[in-house]
């Protein structure tokens, strides 16, 4: 292996709502125009993937008591080379500039964003698809987990979830790999920061969307095992069909 292969450095996670009824505008905007004015065309950047949940995925998915299943219905990732320290100077300005512009005013909102920094990566195949690679796979389907606990630190829990749970669970038919890290969540004006609790959230990539609510029970029952630990949030995500508007008159519960 040439040691200058190119390797994941950190990730972005983003959760989006399109308003009611204006769907296909909100997707056009950000697929034509945020993608990659808000995101791709900053330094650092090795690729980039959207995903959605449909009304089916909705239906399969754990959120908090009291929560709205509906939330987080666009979801975009993007790789990056390194530790995001240019990108985020850069995202910083931009965003204003875009703004400026006029190029913030979709029919929509942001729901969620995470930083991954230093993510690892566990592959069901000895010389599976890297980790820097996954994205430009375009693999049909996701699963993000996140994953708490009041008792344990962040690289305790980030430890015991890769060892003990994302090792044994990429043998569940279908997972090709998942990438994971403990989070920090995004603020646009200052950037990524710890969160108040210990989390480790993890990207699950399919080859398929048939094995998806087996892989949920499979999940739960060794987070279970896991001990001092819950999943606080999963969802599944199918992947979008770029410049199309498959999938977007089935988004609702």
């Amino acid at each position: 292996m040439s040691r200058y292969e190119v390797r994941l450095g950190s990730a972005l996670m983003t959760l989006t709502d399109p308003d009611r009824g204006a769907e296909i505008a909100f997707n056009r905007w950000y697929e034509r125009d945020h993608f990659y004015g808000g995101a791709v065309l900053g330094p650092g950047v090795l690729a980039g993937a959207r995903f959605l949940a449909r009304d089916t995925e909705k239906m399969m998915r754990i959120v908090p008591e009291g929560d709205d299943p509906d939330r987080g219905t666009m979801l975009a990732l993007y790789w990056l080379a390194d530790n995001g320290g240019d990108y985020w100077r850069w995202c910083t300005g931009n965003v204003n500039l875009l703004a400026v512009q006029g190029r913030m005013t979709a029919p929509g909102q942001v729901r969620d964003m995470r930083w991954l920094p230093a993510p690892w990566a566990e592959s069901a195949a000895v010389d599976g698809v890297p980790a820097a690679l996954a994205l430009d796979r375009r693999f049909p389907a996701v699963v993000v987990s996140i994953v708490e606990s009041e008792a344990r630190t962040a690289e305790d829990l980030d430890t015991a979830y890769r060892e003990e749970c994302a090792r044994s669970l990429c043998s569940e038919p279908g997972v090709a790999l998942v990438i994971g890290a403990s989070p920090q969540v995004i603020d646009l004006r200052t950037g990524p920061t710890p969160g108040a609790r210990a989390e480790t959230a993890a990207v699950w990539f399919f080859e398929d969307q048939l094995r998806l609510a087996a892989f949920i029970d499979a999940h739960e029952k060794a987070v279970a095992d896991l001990g001092e630990a819950r999943t606080v949030w999963l969802s599944p995500f199918v992947a979008t069909v770029p410049g199309t508007d498959t999938h977007l008159d089935r988004l609702w519960l």
